[in-house]
Formats: structure tokens, C-alpha cells, sequence
């Protein structure tokens, strides 16, 4: 007898030119013409339903051993997105028998006896979930149809040109092929994970060509930009105290304003052409080197200023900290240095005690105010009597 899998079972799903992958079953559709019998399922990971035939999937009790399931699960959409668009795409596994698919209008259905003992199954389960599922295919298939016979009518005489046209615009939807088996595929990431799970992968070379003449591009552009800011690149415009060269005059003045600004404060140093530097110029820059180190010193002597008010605000915080904490250990009754988590633990539970006992004198001091009025209009009544 055939296997008949029911909605929710779950199932290992056949793609071509891909492993085994687990799905669930969404839908079961029995043609009622050619005994056959269609499924719609969802591979695990991914959000759309997929028609494929009952040849092409297996049980997954039956064969989880031998189908040994590798993805993680950041893998399981991408490979789920991969076998879909493989099913959808490809339109010819779509049979016409699913125009005479019998559809119902109750939520389930059984099928008659006597379609069971002739398709030798035990039982089908029919769901008004096909009607949908099916819906947006065939509409699709009979628009791609309708406009095929359009155009075929418009713009082509001879009838032998119709498989021309079908090839040239399954070539536009599925642009790539796959070197090894020829295949065309419609995204990049499909066809690289066809080839890793096939063969193809390893009949193709990579060609390295390519990648090294970027390689090349790189590491030439790095060189050139190194070699304008360097000190011993051919620049127009100079830096007198670290003789660092440049092209413009723009990027001199920017350099010695980020690199030299404490020096740039106290002397005034003009930027020449590349020329040699004389007598004074080597004193100035003696002199002005020296001020700059003096001025990263200052600036070195008030960070650490800095870091250590702010080291010995965070000390005294913490100390109070450690008071507060050894005051209320001891109103707990606590031995000292237990732990911070095991005090805040006690002391909450003990203001929930104090809660509960404030709100309890509150209810008692009402019942004794009410007691007390009570008391006072029955003296009234006695003193007047």
C-alpha cells in the first residue's frame, strides 16, 4: 500500500539537485480522475507552502537515520528560502491534473471508501486550505498562459518559434547557470548552494585572476597615499618641525593644526616650498619641539589630575556604600560579610512584614473608631433616658 501522509505529519521533501530537507504538511489534494494523490508543504524554517508530488516525499520516522540533518538553526531559512524558489521557479513540475482537484466546503472530510480501497490507501484528510493554495498558482499559470498566446499572436508568425520565445524568457528569470550540469538558476545564492551540495562544485575552478589584479589595485593605492604623507615623499609643501611634505598647502596647515597645536599657540611658523632649512629655522624648530613636549606634559600631568578625583570620588562612594549595607546588616541580625544579594533579600522581605502589619493597625484603628461611636450614641441615648 502507498503511504499517505496526513496534515501536520512530518515529512523529508526531494528537491532536484538538493538533499533531503524536513518539511510539515500543509494541505493533501486528491484527484479523483487519475487517482493521484498532491501535496502542499512547508519546509522547516520557511513561510510559504510549495506543491510537490507524492513521489518526492519520504517519512521522516522512517528515514531520519538515514537522512542525517546538519543545519543549524540561522541555516534553516536560507535553505528553505533556496528549495522554495527552486520548487516555484520551476513551472514544469507543476502537473495540469490540479484543475480537477476535488475541492470541499465543510472544514474536514473524509474520502469515500470506495477511493480508498481503489487508490490502496487507508485514509486521506481533506482541507479548504487547498482552495487558497492553489488559487495563487493557477491564477499565475493562466496570466503567463494568456500572455504568452498574446504575444505569440502579435509578434510571431511561424509556430515553431513559440519554444524560442518560452526558452529566452525562462533565461531572463533564471539568468545564471550552474558550469557543471548546465542548470539555470535565478539568484547567486542559489546556484553557489547548488554547486556546494553537488558535484559541480568540484569540477569548476575558481578563477583567482580577478581577485589578485583588485589584490594589486589595493596595495597600489595604499603605497601611493603612504608615499604623500611620508617624510621622504616629493611633496610641494613642507612641515618645518617634523619635515613631513605634502601636496597642498591646505593639508600642511591641517597636519600642523592636529599634530603641533600646542606649538602652533605660542610660535608662528610659515609654510614654504620644499626648500632647505637654514641656521634659525633649526633653532625655531629646537625651540619649538621643546615646547610642544612641555605642553604634552601638562596636558599628560591634568589627565592624571582628573583620574585620580575621579578614582577617589568613586572610593568614597563605594565606602558609603559599605556603611550603609553594615548598618542595615546589623538591624537584620545579620553576621558580618554576608552578602550584599542575601541582605537586600532579608530587608525586602522584612518591609513586606512591616507593610502588612501597618495596613493590619490600620483596619483595627477603623473597627475601634466605629467601636467608639458606637459606645458614644448609646451613652447619648442613656443620659436622656
Amino acid at each position: 500500500m502507498k503511504h499517505v501522509f496526513k496534515v501536520g505529519d512530518a515529512v523529508f521533501a526531494r528537491v532536484a539537485g538538493f538533499e533531503p530537507f524536513p518539511a510539515t504538511v500543509e494541505s493533501v489534494l486528491l484527484n479523483e480522475s487519475d487517482a493521484s494523490v498532491f501535496y502542499y508543504v512547508r519546509f522547516n524554517g520557511g513561510s510559504e507552502t510549495v506543491p510537490i508530488d507524492a513521489n518526492n516525499l519520504l517519512s521522516f520516522t522512517e528515514n531520519k537515520k538515514l537522512f542525517k540533518f546538519k543545519y543549524h538553526d540561522k541555516d534553516l531559512r536560507k535553505e528553505a528560502e533556496i528549495r522554495t524558489e527552486a520548487l516555484l521557479g520551476a513551472e514544469d513540475d507543476i502537473p495540469e491534473v490540479l484543475m480537477n482537484f476535488v475541492t470541499v466546503d465543510s472544514d474536514f472530510e473524509e474520502v469515500s471508501n470506495e477511493t480508498v480501497k481503489r487508490l490502496g490507501l487507508y485514509s486521506v484528510t481533506l482541507t479548504p486550505n487547498m482552495v487558497k493554495s492553489l488559487g495563487s498558482r493557477l491564477s499565475t499559470i493562466h496570466s503567463k498562459q494568456h500572455e504568452l498566446e498574446y504575444e505569440t499572436e502579435d509578434e510571431i508568425v511561424d509556430v515553431e518559434d513559440v519554444p524560442k520565445i518560452n526558452a529566452r524568457k525562462k533565461t531572463k528569470s533564471n539568468p545564471l547557470t550552474c558550469p557543471g550540469c548546465k542548470v539555470r538558476w535565478r539568484t547567486q545564492f542559489a546556484l553557489e548552494a547548488h554547486m556546494r551540495q553537488t558535484k559541480c562544485g568540484s569540477i569548476v575552478k575558481k578563477d583567482r585572476s580577478l581577485k589578485q589584479i583588485q589584490e594589486d589595485n589595493r596595495n597600489k593605492d595604499h603605497m601611493m597615499r603612504k608615499m604623500w604623507a611620508s617624510k621622504s615623499a616629493s611633496g610641494y609643501y613642507n612641515c618645518k618641525l617634523c619635515y613631513r611634505k605634502f601636496r597642498s598647502k591646505g593639508e600642511a596647515q591641517a597636519h600642523m593644526s592636529s599634530k603641533h597645536s600646542g606649538v602652533m599657540k605660542n610660535v608662528k611658523i610659515k609654510i614654504d616650498d620644499n626648500s632647505d632649512v637654514s641656521g634659525s629655522d633649526s633653532d625655531s624648530m629646537s625651540q619649538s619641539r621643546n615646547a610642544d613636549k612641555h605642553s604634552s606634559d601638562s596636558d599628560s600631568i591634568t589627565r592624571n589630575r582628573s583620574a585620580d578625583k575621579h578614582c577617589s570620588l568613586e572610593r568614597e562612594r563605594r565606602r558609603a556604600l559599605a556603611t550603609k549595607f553594615e548598618a542595615l546588616a546589623d538591624i537584620l541580625s545579620l553576621e558580618k560579610g554576608s552578602s550584599k544579594v542575601k541582605i537586600l533579600a532579608l530587608a525586602k522581605q522584612e518591609i513586606v512584614k512591616l507593610e502588612k502589619q501597618f495596613r493590619d493597625t490600620e483596619v483595627l484603628l477603623e473597627e475601634l473608631k466605629i467601636l467608639n461611636d458606637e459606645l458614644k450614641t448609646h451613652h447619648l441615648k442613656l443620659k436622656q433616658s
